[in-house]
């Protein structure tokens, strides 16, 4: 969040909005088509939150960016809860507090996860509005709406959950379609009005697609992510973390809390529940309509993540642009849907389903807390597990029980403890502005220098959000052009040609490329080739003359708090 999404939104602001950030690695960059930031352009009105930034500036706008978010995404999952509930308040409560304050939103909070969960469920809420609506004039603006939401969604452009997420909305469309079906009729001036948002989302697509059609080649073409072709099977351990989820905040679980993160999603016991009730209830076709496609939604996302697709299959479903851990976390989400709608469905009337479902709560609590030990080799200590088992378990007993209050209280707490210690606390933006780095970068505001950050993958985004023009910010898409001036035969193009946060270092000898993980690459850049890239001044946390040479001289400038600025001064040769 800090050192990507905050740092492209404020250099946003430094440099003008544009939908071409003028200085991030120091050339045009789509911001737009990539990440989400505040853009000064007719589409970035389908990114209000961001967009906030134009209206109320840097201080409110990252507040109502924040916050704005987090409120949105609740009520807006409530009401979408309510109308699959039909009605049920306190369910629906439960429903919406344990997506909103859940460890993937607040862990993923900047990534484009809370715009998806926002942007669908708003689009399902207007589409049931636009059924509803008796009038013309209120089915205008329901279509207008319809659109807005669905651009919001589309434009988060996030394939690994963008597409999952929509097999989610589209059955919820269709099955609100059906199931309203005796208040609406698609005849006439009905089919015409929803032709007005069909038509904007065509007009706009149209010119998103004319304005970034070679930033998406450019990142079909990446080795990572663009190159990744997945079947499945792999990769499917986050889907059991979320028993553990609480602790991530407070201790160090081993590996990434983010990757792991999955919603709070009671697996496999309410994918069990809803097995066993649909048997229960299978001559009840119509009332099971709802709770069949989610399962079955379920199911299809447990054969992707732990056995794999045909290869056909994969392409033709475009999951194979879905890793497993990211579809986990849209597997977890339908889970809560499930638990939403089973809470009050679930009659116990006989001896008999009393001990089974006794049972399935039994061996699937058994089963998720062991899960975190075999899956994840989790190491925490026998209190801490205790208080793992103590929560699930009393949350699934008082959900058979009905005791939905107490479910209430036990799943708010839950949820909070969880996520009110992830994400920091911050009033204004001193924290930047008042560096002394900052005032120095100020005295080179405006001018047309190239800048390059040496030791740190963090103090480039810093460069960029104070205007300078900085190779090495965080590559949201590959800049091949400028790395093959020094890589002229393509050796290393498989390292650079990503996603890519990138580190450089100088040295006397050749350069070379070095990749690190997937999205992190170390460059050692022999330091006459800092003239090969046109770089104008160099940041370093040590003292650079060690490294001057005939064809080439490094210059202090400025030194301060351990940060050294040099002058270039190519000298040809």
């Amino acid at each position: 969040e800090w050192l990507v999404n905050s740092s492209y939104v404020l250099s946003q602001i430094k440099t003008g909005y544009h939908y071409f950030n003028p200085v991030m690695r120091a050339t045009k960059t789509d911001v737009f088509a990539t990440i989400p930031v505040p853009v000064a352009n007719i589409l970035g009105l389908t990114k209000p939150f961001v967009f906030s930034y134009i209206i109320l500036g840097k201080d409110y706008g990252m507040s109502f960016y924040w916050f704005g978010r987090l409120i949105a995404l609740f009520m807006i999952t409530f009401e979408l809860f309510m109308v699959l509930t039909k009605g049920q308040k306190i369910s629906s409560l439960i429903g919406a507090i344990l997506t909103t304050f859940s460890p993937p939103v607040f862990w993923w909070y900047s990534s484009q996860l809370v715009e998806m969960l926002i942007g669908g469920g708003f689009t399902i809420l207007m589409f049931n509005q636009f059924l509803k609506a008796k009038t013309n004039k209120r089915k205008m603006i329901f279509s207008l709406l319809i659109a807005f939401g669905f651009l919001s969604y589309a434009f988060t452009l996030y394939p690994a959950w963008l597409i999952p997420f929509s097999y989610v909305y589209l059955f919820l469309a269709i099955y609100i379609l059906i199931d309203t079906k005796e208040n609406h009729q698609f005849k006439g001036k009905n089919l015409k009005l929803l032709s007005i948002p069909i038509c904007i989302i065509i007009a706009s697509l149209i010119y998103f697609f004319t304005k970034s059609h070679q930033t998406f080649t450019a990142l079909m073409k990446t080795a990572y992510p663009g190159a990744r072709f997945i079947k499945g099977g792999e990769n499917y351990e986050n889907l059991f973390s979320y028993p553990i989820a609480l602790f991530f905040p407070y201790m160090n679980i081993g590996g990434s809390s983010c990757e792991l993160s999955t919603f709070y999603s009671f697996f496999p016991f309410i994918v069990l529940i809803a097995i066993y009730e649909l048997i229960k209830t299978r001559n009840k076709k119509k009332e099971n309509i709802l709770l069949l496609g989610i399962t079955g939604l379920v199911i299809i996302n447990l054969i992707f993540s732990f056995l794999s697709f045909p290869k056909f299959l994969a392409k033709i479903t475009f999951y194979y642009m879905v890793p497993e851990k990211r579809l986990n976390v849209v597997t977890s989400f339908l889970c809560i849907i499930l638990f939403t709608l089973l809470i009050d469905r679930i009659k116990i009337k006989t001896k008999k389903e009393k001990w089974i479902l006794i049972t399935i709560l039994i061996l699937s609590t058994i089963f998720s807390i062991s899960a975190p030990f075999i899956f994840l080799q989790q190491k925490l200590s026998k209190k801490f597990m205790l208080i793992s088992a103590l929560l699930l378990s009393s949350a699934s007993i008082f959900f058979l029980l009905k005791r939905k209050n107490i479910l209430l209280i036990i799943i708010t707490i839950l949820s909070i403890a969880t996520t009110i210690y992830i994400n920091p606390v911050m009033k204004g933006f001193s924290a930047l502005d008042q560096k002394p780095l900052a005032k120095e970068l100020k005295k080179h505001q405006g001018e047309k220098a190239t800048w390059l950050s040496l030791n740190s993958f963090v103090i480039p985004n810093y460069l960029g959000i104070e205007g300078m023009k900085t190779i090495n910010t965080t590559n949201i898409i590959p800049n091949v052009k400028l790395w093959q001036k020094i890589d002229p035969k393509k050796k290393f193009e498989k390292i650079y040609n990503r996603y890519a946060h990138i580190n450089i270092e100088l040295t006397q000898k050749e350069t070379k490329f070095e990749l690190v993980q997937g999205d992190l690459f170390n460059l050692y850049l022999n330091t006459k080739d800092l003239c090969t890239l046109d770089v104008d001044y160099v940041t370093s946390s040590e003292k650079l003359e060690k490294y001057n040479q005939k064809e080439i001289t490094l210059e202090k400038k400025y030194h301060k708090d351990n940060l050294y600025i040099y002058k270039t001064n190519c000298l040809g040769g």
